[in-house]
């Protein structure tokens, strides 16, 4: 009779343990017929025991008179006499999309044999989904960084190479595979650059600690060419550990080819400018020495007219007068020169273009000593080009 009552009270000792378990539990034999199930499991289905005792366990989990799990774990747990665990996703009565560890335990008799087997559910449906969401987010993640138009490099704590997006392969001329079997963060710069990015990174300087921002530097490709980039960097920390670094380039070639054309353009709207003020200024000292020269001749001929033609001045006045009209001339040139040009093309005589330059230069003292030799095409050809409407005149 004590020795029932000691049997009484360690199985009820036991059902309250079975029953205090916070995961829905249940016990079965080997052939899969259910024994008992705790209480958590029976509210959670709305159950009483007389409904599931006797029943399989597919009939109550998935209401077919076949198990239609093709991976049930139960067979290796009474093979191997071990605890075996899977992962189902199943719905709960509403339809809602749930996911279940169920984790299944032998219990074994006297001789080390399977005698039962509990089977514990455990609702990871909100780790499940925390798990595909980040899963969702790491994916969106990769697609932004491979499918950048930057260059991107990531390197761990000890500079060794751990991605290599598609640009920075064409910007450095490795493959990330490459990148990361043979290339250390170093190697991308010249000597001593990298230790230094790495100094200002830890300063806090320019961005704050663990941060470079719009940094201007050089790298080194896979031939060895430098490449001034734009580079934003950052050091990723894990407990205020350094655990990897990451590296945005910007190539600037392109920047300083544009930089380069825009100052050619300006250094020619400059000398533009210049010569335009230059052909004001020939245009002003063409009319003030064109008055003089007018007053000259009018004076020369006049007194010319009065000279008899045996008279011993007459010769040199003629001088005069020819100089003049020579000076008249250049001055008449300078100010064609200085007009703004016909947009309009019309045929033009090149041989008498070539003369008329030509008398810009005659008689002066550089070209004394340089013999001219002028040799024409009969034809006289002619070319289209922008004519200054006082050249011909």
């Amino acid at each position: 009779m004590i020795m029932n009552e000691k049997i009484l009270q360690e199985m009820d000792w036991r059902i309250r343990v079975f029953d205090s378990l916070s995961f829905p539990t249940l016990i079965m034999k080997p052939d899969k017929s259910i024994l008992t199930a705790n209480q958590v499991f029976l509210e959670q289905r709305n159950l009483k025991v007389e409904q599931i005792v006797g029943k399989k366990c597919h009939e109550i989990f998935y209401g077919e008179k076949v198990c239609p799990n093709q991976v049930c774990p139960l067979p290796k747990v009474i093979n191997e006499k071990k605890g075996q665990s899977i992962l189902r996703r199943t719905h709960s009565l509403t339809g809602k999309q749930i996911w279940e560890d169920r984790v299944f335990s032998p219990i074994l008799d006297e001789n080390g044999n399977v005698d039962c087997i509990m089977e514990s559910v455990r609702d990871v449906t909100r780790l499940k989904n925390l798990e595909i969401s980040l899963k969702e987010a790491e994916a969106f993640l990769e697609k932004i960084i491979y499918g950048s138009p930057v260059a991107i490099v990531a390197a761990d704590a000890y500079a060794n190479i751990l991605l290599m997006n598609p640009a920075a392969e064409n910007l450095f001329g490795y493959t990330q595979r490459e990148a990361i079997v043979r290339i250390a963060v170093e190697n991308l710069y010249p000597v001593g650059t990298a230790k230094g990015i790495m100094k200002r990174l830890r300063s806090g300087k320019q961005g704050g600690k663990g941060k470079l921002i719009s940094t201007q530097t050089t790298i080194l490709d896979a031939d060895g060419h430098e490449i001034p980039v734009e580079l934003n960097a950052s050091i990723i920390y894990e407990d205020d550990s350094e655990v990897a670094t990451v590296g945005i380039y910007k190539d600037l070639r392109p920047i300083i080819a544009m930089e380069e054309k825009l100052q050619e353009a300006n250094t020619q709207i400059v000398q533009s400018e210049k010569l335009a003020s230059l052909g004001k200024l020939a245009a002003g000292v063409a009319h003030e020495i064109n008055n003089p020269l007018t007053g000259i001749l009018l004076y020369a001929n006049m007194v010319l007219d009065g000279m008899g033609a045996d008279d011993t001045y007459r010769s040199k006045l003629q001088n005069v007068v020819e100089d003049a009209n020579r000076c008249s001339e250049i001055v008449k040139h300078l100010l064609a020169y200085s007009r703004q040009a016909n947009s309009l093309r019309n045929p033009l005589d090149i041989n008498g273009l070539v003369d008329e330059s030509l008398a810009l230069i005659r008689d002066q003292k550089l070209f004394l000593n340089v013999r001219l030799v002028k040799e024409y095409a009969p034809d006289d050809p002619l070319i289209m080009c922008v004519v200054r409407s006082a050249w011909r005149d």
